[in-house]
Parts: C-alpha cells; sequence; structure tokens
C-alpha cells in the first residue's frame, strides 16, 4: 500500500487511521505481514493499540529530528 487520500480516512486522527488501515490488512488472506514506515506519530500510539495488533516499534535515533 502507498500513501492515498480517501475522503473516509482523511479527516481521522493518526491512529483511527492506523487502526482502519491494518483491520484491512488482517482481513486479507494473502498479507501474512505488515511493514511500516512512518513518522513519529506511531510513537504515540496508545498501548490498547500496540497489543491489540501485537506491533514492534523501533525508533531509529538520528540527529535530524
Amino acid at each position: 500500500m502507498k500513501n492515498f487520500s480517501n475522503k473516509k480516512i482523511s479527516k481521522m486522527n493518526f491512529e483511527t487511521k492506523f487502526i482502519y488501515l491494518m483491520k484491512i490488512i488482517k482481513k486479507s488472506k494473502r498479507v501474512s505481514k505488515a511493514y511500516m514506515l512512518t513518522g513519529s506519530p506511531v510513537l504515540e500510539l496508545s498501548e490498547g493499540c500496540i497489543k491489540e495488533f501485537e506491533l514492534k516499534i523501533s525508533k531509529i535515533q538520528t540527529p535530524f529530528f
């Protein structure tokens, strides 16, 4: 999946968009793992979201942020 705009999700906050996309991915029988490269908003996901989707989050240390 690449960046896209959709009226249904364009006004959602990051976590709601993330949950929406993850549910679409989980429904797919062809997908066994999903890797997402995102910015810093993913570091602010709630613990419930992280546990629900069994996420592993890695913060890349960089002097640019």
